[in-house]
């Protein structure tokens, strides 16, 4: 199995490339085809995941994660940090943690020694502690159900279903259809757990996971695979005896695909997880920020209930700012952009027209044109001194703040009243 690394936006290539970089790369000419049909494949309205730039050479756009062609190659794309000179390492690193945060995965480890610094690496840490979940599960024990069951038996079992024999034919007479309760382990979790392990012992390439997984399938021999993945996940039971299959569940959804794009929908080849790297990065710092909080801050991620403007008393165009702060009486509202800022001033130090125009209508229907609202984009070596605010009036202010990804924290300005939500006077 062919295993390539870049980042996103990176080009793709069926031309030789003298030294591949995380920026460029060959690919075998059936597997660009093969994501040239991915593409024309997705659904009116969904964001593409590739560009043609040439008749030889797609570029990438702005998702992270695991992507695996039908024919076995494993395309990993880490995330295009704002400096540009992080290693591979770093950057897989940094992937990992933003997963970890957003997603809640449980990790029995953390640091350099968790990741296996070859490439793929991605796809290995992720079906390694999906295993080591696996196992710890089934050494606190299956849970067995009832599974009620219809079918028919020489014999009495259950209870009779005395419609059904009224009108069974002669010649089967000698059959009784019954109803009856059968304890087993085949439920939604256990179809899910083993669909996920299948998945996983077809694409591992890493020796040590290999026989983590052996004894593990033994335990599964006698549940069947999942047929539908969604109707299973939304079975799945989260009563007092199931509280510990809980743990696993978020590994299980990006191994069955689960997270995955709608531009990928149906498309399961291996393990694949995409993500958009805007919306990873709007969900990390909304997950870094709540664990900052004062103890009586509260904190909102797409906050629901504003609208643009109203017709005929109806509202329309909904407002969703990314992150709504609340302390006491004050609210302050925050948009995360996945952008390099510049320290250029004649370009606007490289913030969007249409980014200030969103968030002025966050103040003017969120905040009643009175508050502080504050963009935050990555932290980088040169993100410009934007210590003072842009004024839309006297009463409604716009901060740039920047966030540190690799510490998790929202760098503030001396005089942002921002710091009041984290206990900073």
């Amino acid at each position: 199995m062919k295993i390539i690394t870049v980042t996103e936006f990176a080009r793709l290539t069926t031309e030789a490339v003298d030294a591949p970089r995380l920026d460029r790369a060959s690919l075998p000419v059936e597997d660009f085809q093969a994501l040239c049909r991915l593409n024309e494949g997705r659904q009116a309205g969904e964001a593409p995941l590739v560009r043609m730039q040439s008749r030889t050479t797609l570029c990438l756009c702005n998702y992270v994660g695991l992507l695996q062609t039908s024919r076995g190659t494993c395309i990993e794309i880490l995330p295009k940090t704002a400096d540009g000179v992080e290693s591979v390492e770093q950057q897989r690193g940094l992937l990992l943690k933003m997963l970890r945060a957003v997603y809640r995965l449980p990790c029995r480890e953390s640091g350099p020694a968790e990741l296996r610094t070859a490439p793929g690496s991605l796809r290995e840490w992720l079906i390694r502690h999906f295993l080591e979940e696996l196992h710890d599960l089934l050494r606190k024990g299956l849970c067995f159900h009832y599974n009620r069951t219809a079918e028919e038996r020489p014999f009495l079992r259950g209870r009779l279903d005395v419609g059904k024999h009224i009108v069974q034919p002669p010649q089967r007479r000698h059959l009784l259809p019954i109803r009856h309760h059968v304890f087993s382990v085949d439920s939604p979790e256990h179809r899910l757990l083993r669909s996920a392990l299948d998945r996983c012992v077809s694409v591992t390439q890493d020796v040590e996971n290999s026989r983590r997984a052996m004894p593990l399938r033994a335990a599964f021999a006698e549940v069947r695979p999942s047929r539908c993945v969604p109707d299973d996940f939304r079975q799945w039971r989260t009563s007092r005896l199931t509280a510990h299959y809980q743990r696993i569940r978020p590994w299980c959804e990006l191994i069955l695909g689960e997270e995955m794009p709608l531009a990928l929908a149906g498309q399961r080849h291996g393990i694949s997880m995409l993500f958009p790297m805007e919306t990873l990065f709007e969900r990390y710092v909304g997950a870094c920020l709540r664990r900052q909080l004062a103890s009586d801050a509260r904190l909102y991620e797409q906050d629901r209930g504003h609208w643009l403007c109203t017709w005929a008393e109806r509202p329309f165009f909904a407002l969703r700012p990314d992150i709504r702060i609340q302390r006491g009486g004050k609210v302050w509202l925050l948009d995360g952009k996945w952008k390099k800022l510049s320290g250029n001033m004649g370009t606007h130090f490289g913030i969007s027209r249409q980014d200030v125009y969103q968030l002025f209508a966050y103040g003017q229907a969120c905040l009643r044109g009175k508050g502080d609202l504050a963009l935050v984009y990555p932290q980088h070596a040169a993100f410009p001194a934007l210590h003072a605010p842009f004024c839309f009036s006297d009463t409604l202010r716009l901060w740039i703040l920047a966030f540190d990804l690799h510490n998790g924290k929202l760098l503030l300005p001396p005089d942002c009243p921002l710091g009041e939500a984290f206990g900073v006077q």
